[in-house]
């Protein structure tokens, strides 16, 4: 059990569990259906972020 435990804490290091948590938060952030303020300028700007660090953490593999 102890094993599995940690193989599952260094998998959260690997640049591809990065990017699905990444992903992950992003769309639950973009289908919200709570208005958190943001404007479509700010959410656009936003996913310009995202695929940058996307592409960053793809350079890291």
């Amino acid at each position: 059990m102890e094993c599995t435990a940690v193989r599952e804490l260094l998998g959260e290091d690997e640049p591809a569990e990065f990017i699905e948590t990444i992903d992950t938060m992003f769309e639950a952030w973009i289908c919200s259906e709570f208005s958190d303020g943001t404007t479509g300028t700010q959410r656009a700007l936003a996913l310009s972020h995202i695929k940058a660090l996307k592409r960053l953490i793809n350079s890291i593999k």
